[in-house]
């Protein structure tokens, strides 16, 4: 073979630059891959709607127990309405009857002895 080379033979080994070197991935190695954005979004897409569900199961169920609303409030201004303000007799009328009440009181009747003993009490 000849030393010197021709022009045909220098065009036939392959330019290689050392940039395109650089560039890929070691041989071996299986190539990167960069995760996907569509999976990720299906992902949080999921748990999302799964979150969404669970709500909706849980006010579902709780929210089946009516609680009744207090009507008292209604019926207490009703009455507010028709109470009138306290006259001078029915004062006097109302402190003679406890008055009465009082002096019936008979602690002999009400609590006899017998009852209010030691031995009776337990003392």
């Amino acid at each position: 073979m000849n030393p010197q080379q021709t022009p045909q033979n220098q065009n036939i080994a392959p330019q290689i630059s050392t940039q395109q070197v650089y560039n890929q991935p070691p041989s071996g190695l299986p190539p990167q891959t960069k995760p996907s954005k569509k999976k990720l979004f299906i992902l949080i897409g999921t748990g999302v709607g799964l979150l969404g569900l669970l709500v909706v199961i849980a006010v579902l169920v709780g929210g089946s127990e009516k609680k009744p609303t207090p009507q008292t409030a209604t019926t207490n201004d009703a009455k507010s309405e028709l109470l009138e303000p306290a006259k001078a007799l029915d004062i006097e009328q109302t402190n003679n009857a406890i008055s009465q009440d009082m002096s019936n009181l008979n602690n002999d009747k009400d609590f006899p002895a017998d009852q209010l003993s030691d031995k009776a009490l337990g003392l």
